[in-house]
């Protein structure tokens, strides 16, 4: 690994970088709020008296491990262990999940791939902070196997590329429906799957137990076969290869996400969101492309469709280097912008597809386009029109590096509510929704957008403890997300600023980012005490890093290409000073690089080969950098290792 000396006097330091070392000591700390209040002394949590899913439980603290890989405490990562072992010990078989999925040796026995997407990111973040860490390479492995032809769970097909059903676990393939498919007041906010079951025009109807029993047989008729969703699946095999660099779990990867795809040109460029179990598209549902379980009609529509796929494309990319598995994913967004309607100089795309009927049902977003009766607007089997949330065109583009994947940004952006140039207010579930931010920032049109994200997520996390306090000794859980909405690690802006990436797909994805950084004194993940990071451009070719030393002793940091050592640097420039052994060093360390005064008359840039996949970089106290990193994309095989264990 080449080792570089960098660095110039700081002076007053950037708002940014005290911002960022703050945060982390904030969210650090923030977490001992969660553990009294809401976690026993045998780590079980709190939970609502009627059930729910267990995934949330998981949810509740699917950052945590992230915060500490990023450069948080090492407690974190402790805690963030501790609690993943007492959840699933407390919803086994006989604890208190659902009614519809129970733990069974330590996985959902039978649960579709949405919410196992969710509730598995903790999983995948522990398995990236601490790889050395055999128990959890067991469970990566044990769990990646249910879904390779031959495993005992029998949950994938090899003849036909597909998953067996949208249910999948431990006790293998299952459907969804299995009797009534009776009324709840949350399936007022989805309306119907389908509109052709007689006697069941709206939600409402089902409150007749004949209609929600006819109802339940066409479901369990229907919702049957692989479903889109199920590609998140990718994401636990390609975990599992991270950890191991097993070959079997690559090519099980990359033969799912090439059936897919094979799927999405069959039908024209749009991925269908059901095929059955003789390949053909609609198998079940009377052919149509749409109907298939959480598919294009019910409940989410390309909300969850986009980011199994999205999620899919980048793990195969990863794995084989090529950007072109993201086409079903950009070929798909085409059709729904070829679909849009202009309101607002915003492009509203639809998210939902499905038979013409009357959509009298309530969605989620109050921005979701209605008819002039109040009803949902649809035009042509499309509906749910609504502004394109920036993480699905973001996630394509900081993959592929294209221009025409950039430009995809621009013509889908919110204007209507300024997001290319603001922190959106509040939060989503992921303590994410930033990317059209981001994105700004990076092309040189948002400037502020360091120092406001790291203030939005400082406001965050001091809402969310208020609202801790705020729980009174015999609070009650009101429902089975209330640890998302009381989590205050909020760490987007850790995410964005420091790996120059952009939050994981949440159905399920992995982590994405040009950069990762490491502590050499220490051995292990994240910046080092006293030093921030901000990436502030990323392109085909090239990283650009500011680093900064806020403390009284030397640091150094390792900078590795890609969250897993993916990439490949190339010559690194930097800024040195002209005074003292700074220079002397530069010119003197054997590498061959070439000094180039700055526009300062006591600030050099050198040039120094890397040709590597990680850099050493030590900053004496005080003192700022600016690296150029030349970056060679996709060329190493991608792993979990440290540099020090590559």
């Amino acid at each position: 690994m080449q080792s570089i000396e960098a660095g110039v006097e700081t002076g007053e330091p950037p708002e940014w970088a005290v911002l960022e070392r703050s945060l982390f000591d904030l969210l650090s700390e923030s977490i001992d709020a969660v553990l009294e209040n809401y976690v026993d002394e045998n780590g079980h949590i709190r939970w609502p008296p009627d059930g729910g899913g267990y995934d949330d439980a998981y949810e509740g603290f699917s950052n945590w491990p992230l915060l500490y890989l990023l450069g948080g405490d090492e407690r974190v990562l402790e805690s963030s262990i501790e609690q993943w072992e007492a959840i699933t010990e407390q919803f086994d078989r006989e604890g208190p999940g659902s009614s519809h999925v129970d733990g069974v040796d330590e996985y959902p026995s039978a649960l579709d791939w949405m919410h196992k997407g969710e509730g598995f990111q903790l999983f995948y973040y522990i398995c990236l902070a601490d790889p050395d860490n055999d128990r959890f390479r067991d469970r990566a492995e044990r769990f990646a196997d249910l879904y390779l032809p031959g495993g005992d769970a029998d949950n994938y097909d090899p003849d036909s590329r597909q998953l067996r059903a949208p249910f999948t676990g431990s006790e293998g393939p299952s459907v969804p429906v299995d009797g009534p498919w009776e009324y709840h007041e949350w399936k007022e906010w989805y309306g119907l799957p389908f509109q052709d079951v007689e006697g069941v025009e709206t939600v409402a109807d089902l409150k007749d137990p004949e209609n929600a029993e006819q109802m339940g047989e066409v479901l369990a008729e229907r919702w049957r076969g692989d479903t889109a969703v199920n590609l998140a699946a990718t994401s636990m095999v390609t975990n599992a290869y991270l950890l191991t660099g097993d070959e079997q779990f690559r090519e099980w990867v990359l033969e799912y996400v090439e059936a897919w795809e094979e799927r999405t040109d069959r039908n024209g460029g749009i991925i269908p969101d059901n095929v059955g179990p003789s390949g053909e598209i609609g198998e079940y549902v009377d052919g149509k492309w749409y109907g298939g379980y959480y598919g294009w009609t019910w409940p989410h529509g390309w909300m969850f469709i986009g980011e199994s796929m999205i999620a899919a494309g980048e793990n195969a990319a990863l794995l084989d280097g090529d950007a072109d598995y993201l086409d079903m994913a950009r070929s798909t967004m085409d059709e729904l912008e070829a679909a849009a309607i202009e309101r607002e100089e915003t492009l509203f795309v639809p998210y939902k597809y499905g038979d013409e009927g009357k959509l009298d049902f309530l969605p989620l977003d109050d921005y979701v386009l209605r008819a002039d009766d109040g009803t949902v607007f649809q035009r042509d089997g499309w509906y749910e029109f609504q502004p394109m949330a920036a993480e699905y065109p973001v996630h394509v583009w900081q993959t592929s590096m294209r221009e025409d994947d950039r430009d995809r940004i621009d013509r889908l952006a919110d204007r209507s509510r300024d997001a290319p140039r603001s922190i959106l207010p509040g939060s989503k579930k992921d303590l994410a929704g930033n990317e059209a931010a981001w994105a700004s920032h990076l092309a040189g049109e948002y400037p502020e957008f360091p120092e406001e994200i790291f203030a939005h997520a400082h406001q965050q996390a001091s809402e969310r403890l208020a609202r801790i306090r705020d729980d009174e000794d015999g609070f009650v859980p009101e429902s089975d997300e209330y640890l998302n909405r009381r989590n205050p690690v909020d760490v987007e802006g850790l995410v964005q600023c420091t790996l120059g990436g952009p939050m994981a797909m949440y159905n399920g994805g992995l982590l994405q980012g040009r950069v990762r950084h490491f502590d050499p004194e220490r051995e292990r993940p994240g910046l080092p005490e006293d030093v921030a990071a901000l990436v502030t451009d990323i392109d085909r070719e090239a990283t650009s890093i500011e680093l900064v030393n806020l403390g009284s002793d030397t640091r150094s940091v390792v900078v590795q290409a890609g969250v897993y050592g993916e990439h490949e640097f190339g010559t690194v420039t930097y800024t040195v000073s002209n005074a003292g052994h700074l220079t002397d060093q530069a010119l003197d360390d054997g590498s061959g690089g070439t000094d180039h005064p700055g526009a300062n008359g006591d600030t050099y840039r050198h040039a120094t080969a890397v040709n590597g996949d990680a850099v050493e970089v030590t900053l004496p106290a005080g003192t700022r950098t600016e690296l150029e990193l030349e970056t060679r994309r996709f060329v190493d095989d991608p792993t979990y290792a440290a540099p020090w264990d590559r």
